[in-house]
């Protein structure tokens, strides 16, 4: 699997410029969490049509198709790919960027049952949280507002950050050093007006942060 991995990652889109690369990266980038399975189907195709040029195209197709295989439960056990978006991410890039790479690393050790590796990715993961946090709240100062609007508390609105971020709910329990993230979860479902089985909650703040909603 590890060849064939390597091997998908240099066969993208040969016909393609590098500017209509990153457009596609960027559509994925902004449904992926809200349609995962659309997501997986299209950097399959991507994988199919060619070759991705410069590293950092490289890097962020890596780091999509593996949050993709998460997000699909899909288990894999494969490092080679995600290890090439912590190779560039550790030195470029943003604190989200940083934090995603380091934590699906991190996922990947576990499906694995590597837990002191996976431990290893997520401590790294923690150190950009924050960071993390403030990025998302200067991109999108609107949707912010509209979370204090809601009456949402400052850790409340971190975890909606996190969120955004792509992680899952009790990880950022864990990150956020409050382990019950249900009751942080309903809470800020109950200030949106949602019951417990209306929607996703991430899908949901992603619509609102899309202004969908």
């Amino acid at each position: 699997m590890k060849i064939f991995i390597l091997t998908s990652l240099f066969l993208i889109l040969a016909s393609c410029s590098p500017g209509n690369q990153t457009d596609v990266l960027d559509d994925v980038g902004f449904f992926i969490s809200e349609d995962p399975e659309r997501a997986l189907s299209v950097l399959d195709s991507m994988s199919s049509s060619g070759e991705l040029r410069g590293r950092e195209t490289k890097a962020r197709f890596a780091l999509l198709y593996s949050m993709a295989l998460d997000k699909n439960y899909i288990d894999s056990i494969d490092d080679s790919l995600i290890n090439i978006a912590v190779d560039w991410y550790k030195r470029h890039g943003t604190a989200d960027e940083k934090l995603k790479a380091y934590y699906y690393q991190g996922r990947i050790y576990q499906n694995a049952g590597d837990k002191e590796s996976a431990m290893e990715s997520f401590v790294k993961a923690e150190a950009y949280v924050e960071d993390a946090e403030d990025d998302i709240a200067a991109a999108h100062p609107e949707f912010i507002r509209l979370l204090e609007n809601k009456g949402l508390t400052e850790h409340e609105i971190e975890y909606c950050c996190l969120y955004m971020s792509g992680l899952k709910g009790k990880d950022i329990g864990g990150y956020i050093e409050k382990k019950r993230h249900y009751n942080d979860s309903s809470e800020i479902r109950k200030k949106f007006g949602l019951g417990e089985h209306d929607t996703n909650l991430g899908i949901y703040l992603r619509k609102i942060l899309n202004g969908n909603n």
